[in-house]
């Protein structure tokens, strides 16, 4: 799959909410690295923050649709921890708008692809995962009035 690139994160928060920790990303556990996740896509209802700095604003703070703070609220202790100068919300995107390419019918074609031949994951996983984005796809098209 020439040209493609995946997000591979590491750790125990990797594609979660910052507030409580649930997996907002579909996501694969690395086949040969354990630890290690490689995420597929965000859950459709997963929320990105914008926080005001200093010199402008840091973006695509991941949240789930239930702990997202609202635009004016403080930002996260979390993000305070990496920028202390980070103060408040000051925008809230969703993933059907932050990431919209990733459930197009183009996206799904390349990752139905990717998770075997590049990936090689077991068919039965391979199936699921495609299952999960043909929903996430439904919704997003649904939710748009292009069902």
């Amino acid at each position: 799959m020439t040209g493609a690139t995946r997000v591979v994160l590491a750790g125990p928060t990797a594609g979660r909410c910052l507030e409580c920790g649930t997996l907002v990303w579909r996501s694969v556990p690395h086949p040969t690295e354990s630890l290690t996740t490689i995420v597929l896509w965000p859950d459709p209802s997963t929320r990105y923050v914008r926080v005001s700095v200093p010199e402008g604003e840091i973006v695509g703070l991941c949240y789930c649709a239930n702990c997202c703070p609202a635009v004016g609220a403080p930002c996260h202790s979390d993000t305070q921890l990496i920028r202390p100068d980070a103060t408040v919300v000051v925008g809230v995107e969703t993933a059907k708008e932050r990431y919209a390419y990733w459930y197009t019918k183009t996206y799904g074609d390349w990752l139905k692809a990717w998770l075997s031949e590049e990936l090689h994951l077991d068919e039965p996983e391979c199936q699921r995962c495609v299952a999960q984005w043909d929903a996430d796809a439904a919704q997003v098209r649904s939710e748009r009035g292009h069902a």
